[in-house]
């Protein structure tokens, strides 16, 4: 955002109290109780229309608490909505330009601004370049977007792909571009005069964001399943005699507390500070925001591949991840336990280290 802002010849005005505080859902919705119930039966009933086509049973108490939960939640979307147009209304064609859809708030305010004439601009983060096949990007980011702006022309075509393959909601037409970023260029340019590690003696764990939501775009992405095969995983790093340092994630340090006493170095803080402490980085997931950063470096990148995944990488892009990445296959027992492979995972890590390869960098990552 802030590369794609100095490179513009308007001015910006950096709020983040913009448009209010008081968005807590107390004011009135702005759709009447008689709009919202019958939209909750239908929005339900085609929930519950996806379940008996794949042979989910559900009863009539089950039935009526979807639609219980869909009304109240459409009465908060509708109530926020109705507070937020309190604060936009004497702001026709304003252009708003926001980086994250975390929460409900930001969509709802895309979509109040384009309502009032405005336009919208919306950015990527967290390293992602459109590495999957999922058509969540089209939900989520699309959606409510006049423009979305990437990090690089090779990755504009990846998001294009997706845009065009998972049609986004109400037809919107976004336009995807990029800023033609050169962190990630300057970042490899820095690290490249590094000599890789000799041998592989302490592995980098990048720890799962542990808290309570869990990624329906991802297989095994509960807390406590990912959880279960860290400490696993970690034992068998033990066992074979490498030292382990554990990345928590910066944000959720209260829920790890105590787990890895004796198994594992906790870091906390950022990658950046501290990736020159491991040989190799292993990550239980390369949907997290560090695996970007990693590929920069010259030390090895372990990953864990779900045989059941949703929905996976393109093609295109795991054969060049490949290149850079030993990915360990892993699936599930009868337990929904995640099993990987740990064979696969001790020998990748006996492997002397060479030169990284770079031409998933090239294509996708670099202006």
């Amino acid at each position: 955002m802030r590369l794609s802002i100095k490179k513009s010849p308007y001015a910006y005005n950096y709020r983040t109290d913009a448009y209010g505080s008081k968005h807590d859902l107390a004011s009135s919705p702005d759709k009447s109780e008689s709009e919202i119930r019958p939209l909750a039966k239908t929005v339900a009933g085609g929930i519950i229309d996806i379940a008996r086509k794949r042979a989910i049973s559900l009863n009539r108490v089950q039935e009526a608490y979807l639609e219980d939960l869909t009304e109240g939640m459409l009465r908060n979307a509708s109530c926020l909505m109705n507070s937020i147009k309190e604060d936009v209304k004497e702001k026709r064609g304003v252009g708003l330009l926001t980086s994250t859809f975390v929460s409900f708030f930001p969509r709802a305010l895309c979509t109040t601004i384009r309502k009032n004439g405005g336009k919208v601009t919306t950015f990527n983060h967290g390293g992602d370049v459109g590495i999957y096949d999922t058509p969540t990007m089209s939900f989520f980011e699309f959606a409510v977007s006049d423009e979305f702006i990437t990090y690089t022309k090779g990755s504009v075509g990846l998001l294009e792909k997706i845009r065009d393959s998972y049609p986004v909601p109400r037809n919107n037409k976004c336009v995807i571009k990029s800023c033609n970023s050169d962190e990630f260029y300057k970042m490899w340019q820095k690290n490249k005069q590094k000599s890789p590690p000799e041998k592989i003696k302490r592995v980098m764990f990048i720890g799962y964001p542990h808290n309570q939501s869990r990624k329906y775009h991802a297989a095994g992405s509960l807390s406590l399943m990912q959880l279960d095969m860290e400490l696993r995983m970690i034992d068998c790093l033990n066992k074979a005699g490498y030292e382990v340092l554990y990345k928590a994630h910066p944000e959720r340090l209260k829920e790890i507390k105590g787990i890895f006493g004796g198994k594992a170095t906790v870091l906390e803080g950022y990658f950046e500070d501290c990736m020159e402490m491991a040989d190799v980085f292993l990550f239980g997931s390369i949907r997290a925001t560090p695996f970007s950063l990693a590929l920069c470096t010259n030390k090895p990148m372990v990953a864990v591949s779900i045989d059941s995944e949703p929905f996976k990488p393109h093609a295109e892009v795991m054969n060049l991840l490949k290149k850079r990445c030993t990915f360990i296959k892993s699936g599930f027992d009868e337990r929904n336990r995640i099993i990987f492979d740990e064979k696969g995972l001790l020998d990748a890590l006996s492997q002397k280290p060479g030169k990284p390869n770079t031409e998933f960098l090239e294509r996708y990552m670099f202006p």
